[in-house]
């Protein structure tokens, strides 16, 4: 692995594409370390791939019982900690009751140290079916297809990849995994241009997919069995609220992960060791051993993962519309209580590049900050104690499975965005000026006005 320092919270610099001359594919393959594996080849209708080289007309595989897609966007300062990932991947390999298939975007960073040179140092956007080798060091698996004008932060981008990946790869359970920085329900701008970014940052073209085109983007006419977020502060309610329908389970972080991310040949064992587990199975499993591998590889402790039944999302939202209500009423005899609530619940994040991500915290310490289970409520009033149980109950049916490192002690597996009233006003004129989506605009947001009225208008 990789040092693991470095994380996948999006950080402020210098645009890649302002640095980058225009980016050109080179030659196929990995480029050394054996020879490639023979493209699979399949007897269904040829799936059409506009945009893309290949060389091979890709065709349907008769359908298996995973398959497990990965929106790779190594186009930014990641892209070092891509080809690690992939080469984790190779380690298993597809199988005859798995497929694995990235979509895998890669620059030339300006940063050397940052720069990953080895599989021949290409740049542009690859399609691989990814096939087991033994060499971890170069990428053997074969070639699908490539194109030098992807823009993988384009909501439509990801859109033509998982249409094209479901169509291409049929399985009987299907497995997303977006890969790159992430913001929560956040966004951001680059350099102070106003650009968009929320998800998927494609610093070539300075563009990200904001929180609100992620259900269009992933839609593929049926549910995901697993999305999961190898993404920075993903596992909020607000994001899991705006994906509810199009996923049966979402798995995330809470905080900002490593850069090296998921420890692929772990997951990929697990899966193709036994594709016959259930999905809920598999989604606690990537919760609980991304922890368990950053415990027994790194001495990282800040690990945070966790898996949701989005099936039981829908009903955090007028459980937490109740609670805005019944704290709007209470503050003000209790502002001051709340107000602690607010500022000493488990945060996630820092403030980097202008952008407060620690106004991300935890929902069930908020909660018990409030009003702590089995002790005496810092809000003792019988409406917000009533509120908060509530909350409580839809919550223990929508988080499935919690990991947390000792660095986040107090983390229960869903974050939410809770600001001062300044703080929220300040970050609507930010996300209106240019960064993206304001808080408003959420489905959760708009489900739960009364929610949104209390961070608005509640105690300083």
């Amino acid at each position: 692995m990789f040092p693991s320092g470095f994380q996948r919270l999006l950080r402020p610099g210098i645009a890649v594409s302002a640095l980058l001359p225009f980016f050109a594919l080179s030659g196929c393959g990995g480029g050394g370390g054996g020879e490639p594996s023979p493209i699979p080849t399949g007897s269904g209708a040829i799936i059409s791939q506009p945009g893309w080289t290949a060389p091979t007309p890709t065709r349907a595989l008769t359908p298996k019982k995973w398959t497990f897609l990965v929106y790779l966007n190594a186009a930014n300062d990641l892209e070092r900690f891509a080809a690690n990932d992939t080469n984790q991947m190779e380690q298993i390999g597809s199988t005859n009751d798995v497929n694995i298939v990235l979509q895998y975007k890669r620059i030339r960073y300006f940063d050397p140290d940052l720069d990953d040179t080895k599989n021949g140092d290409w740049t542009g956007t690859r399609r691989y079916y990814v096939t087991r080798d033994n060499d971890t060091e170069k990428i053997n698996s074969p070639l699908l297809s490539q194109s030098s004008s992807i823009d993988m932060g384009r909501a439509q981008t990801l859109q033509e990849f998982v249409r094209w990946g479901v169509a291409a790869f049929p399985a009987e359970r299907v497995c997303l995994v977006i890969w790159n920085h992430g913001a929560g329900w956040r966004s951001r701008s680059a350099g102070g241009s106003p650009i968009t970014r929320g998800v998927s940052y494609d610093d070539v073209t300075g563009s990200a997919i904001d929180t609100i085109q992620i259900p269009g983007a992933i839609n593929i006419d049926r549910k995901w069995d697993i999305v999961a977020f190898d993404s920075s502060l993903m596992q909020m309610a607000e994001v899991a609220y705006e994906i509810r329908n199009q996923a049966s389970f979402i798995v995330g972080s809470e905080e900002s992960p490593p850069g090296d991310g998921y420890y692929y040949d772990r997951l990929m064992a697990n899966l193709t060791g036994n594709p016959n587990q259930t999905t809920r199975a598999f989604a606690s499993f990537i919760a609980q051993d991304t922890l368990a591998a950053y415990t027994a590889n790194t001495g990282i402790t800040n690990i945070t993962h966790s898996a949701l039944d989005a099936a039981q999302v829908g009903a955090i939202a007028p459980a937490m519309n109740a609670l805005g209500t019944a704290l709007t009423a209470a503050q003000t005899t209790w502002g001051s209580q709340i107000a602690s609530a607010r500022r000493s619940s488990e945060s996630y994040g820092d403030n980097r590049g202008g952008i407060d991500y620690t106004q991300n915290k935890d929902l069930v310490d908020f909660l018990d900050k409030l009003a702590p289970v089995g002790g005496t409520p810092a809000v003792n009033n019988p409406g917000v104690v009533s509120a908060v149980q509530g909350v409580r109950n839809v919550l223990a049916g929508a988080i499935i499975s919690n990991a947390r490192g000792t660095g986040h002690p107090r983390s229960n597996g869903l974050a939410i965005y809770i600001p001062s009233p300044t703080q929220f006003l300040a970050t609507e004129e930010q996300q209106n000026d240019g960064f993206g989506q304001p808080y408003g605009a959420l489905s959760f947001s708009q489900a739960a006005p009364a929610w949104r009225n209390f961070l608005q208008t509640g105690p300083p």
